[in-house]
């Protein structure tokens, strides 16, 4: 789900019953080991909200392939920026986009368990898998 593009009304649904949800599951009268989904959807769609009054955008969409655009590779946004990500030759594609506030966006890239700063990506040109046109040479 590309919570950027509901409408309000099911935007403000969503968010509540994610509320509601990581509420329940992180309460303590019960193990539920959805807790941690419920409350990374309630701050994903709290982002979405947020987006939507500061009247911003997402610079990427669920399924974009990007590329990072730093050198020395992408710094995890956990604060420790010891070990950034090298070595991404290859598009990666984005899992979720997250927003803070302030301007400051969050990507969650498929297949990687850290939140990268979308600043430091670029979207990556589209390749072009179709076979080549047939020429007709016979004329």
């Amino acid at each position: 789900m590309n919570a950027y593009e509901l409408s309000n009304e099911a935007l403000l649904k969503e968010f509540m019953t994610a509320c509601a949800r990581a509420g329940t599951s992180n309460s303590g009268l019960c193990y539920d080991p959805m807790a941690g989904i419920n409350l990374s959807q309630a701050h994903y769609l709290r982002g979405v909200a947020l987006a939507r009054l500061e009247g911003k955008n997402p610079p990427f969409k669920p399924e974009d392939k990007i590329l990072c655009t730093k050198p020395d590779g992408a710094y995890p946004t956990s604060g420790y920026h010891f070990s950034p990500m090298r070595g991404w030759t290859e598009p990666q594609k984005v899992a979720r986009v997250y927003y803070k506030g302030n301007g400051i966006w969050e990507l969650e890239l498929t297949g990687h368990s850290k939140f990268y700063y979308s600043k430091d990506f670029t979207l990556a040109p589209p390749t072009d898998n179709s076979p080549p046109p047939e020429t007709n040479d016979a004329a």
